[in-house]
């Protein structure tokens, strides 16, 4: 369970982590950002900062 022991506040840093590090890539949209992530895994990267994404690519014309 996690409602017990340090496990809450574990999961309180997690998902603070999470929300800063979607607020740093410039996403105020928290909650669809997170539903997008959960169904693309290279915006996951990209969000980290391990991989371009192809919607966040700039032009090439």
């Amino acid at each position: 369970m996690i409602r017990t022991g340090s496990r809450p506040r574990l999961m309180a840093t997690l998902r603070n982590t999470v929300i800063g590090l979607i607020r740093q890539s410039g996403n105020r949209r928290i909650a669809a950002t997170i539903r997008k992530v959960k169904h693309d895994p290279a915006l996951l990267l990209a969000l980290l900062g391990l991989g371009p994404h192809p919607e966040w690519a700039p032009d090439q014309r």
